[in-house]
């Protein structure tokens, strides 16, 4: 997974801090996709084979559009509205982590709570 830089903090620490395998990339941590517009972290994630977790609901949609329009690699996304609990959130990503396989995911793009 890549936590896009608007995700809350305490959500990466408590995976990593309670499941200290779990593969989760921040982008801020990542040179070149840091500051980068939606587009180039969708095309990123894409390529790297990383799902794309945000709260970012608003932009990250008409985002995927564009960049499947360009006919480029695009993530999955995971898309997280900013009022679901850290606890449900890191629950949900784990079952999701778990229990689902890259075929469960057609249509790119899965909202939180399950």
């Amino acid at each position: 997974m890549a936590a896009d830089a608007n995700l809350r903090g305490a959500i990466v620490r408590g995976l990593v801090r309670h499941y200290p395998g779990f593969d989760i990339v921040r982008v801020q941590d990542v040179p070149v996709v840091n500051g980068a517009q939606d587009e180039v972290l969708l095309a990123w994630a894409g390529e790297q084979g990383r799902m794309l977790v945000s709260h970012n609901v608003s932009t990250l949609v008409s985002a995927m559009t564009r960049v499947r329009r360009r006919a480029q690699s695009v993530a999955r996304v995971l898309l997280i509205p900013a009022n679901v609990r850290n606890g449900q959130v890191i629950d949900d990503m784990l079952l999701l982590d778990t229990a689902s396989h890259p075929d469960d995911w057609a249509a790119g793009l899965l909202y939180l709570p399950l």
